[in-house]
């Protein structure tokens, strides 16, 4: 059997889908790198993300125990932090006034 010849119309159009599969393929890499990317920082948000709330409890917790050590020992009342002046709401007993 006699090989058969392909035209250079026919050839070009195969390369064309070759070149067009090629800039396919690369653009679907690029993409994927991108979207790894893109996880990646969220999860790097998501650690920093805990990481914060872990702070903001702490942040509770110490604030917490300041109000009752100051609570204990000028009792309740409001607090003037630009003078530190303490005004108690109420006279309470055992407490200095």
């Amino acid at each position: 059997m006699e090989a058969i010849k392909f035209t250079q119309e026919e050839l070009s159009a195969i390369a064309g889908l070759q070149q067009k599969y090629g800039a396919m393929t690369f653009r679907f890499g690029q993409l994927y790198l991108e979207k790894e990317a893109i996880n990646n920082r969220m999860n790097d948000n998501a650690i920093e993300f805990e990481n914060a709330k872990k702070e903001l409890n702490e942040l509770r917790s110490e604030e917490k125990i300041l109000a009752e050590k100051f609570q204990l020992k000028y009792g309740t009342g409001q607090l003037n932090l630009e003078t530190g002046e303490f005004t108690p709401s109420a006279k309470q007993p055992g407490v200095p006034q």
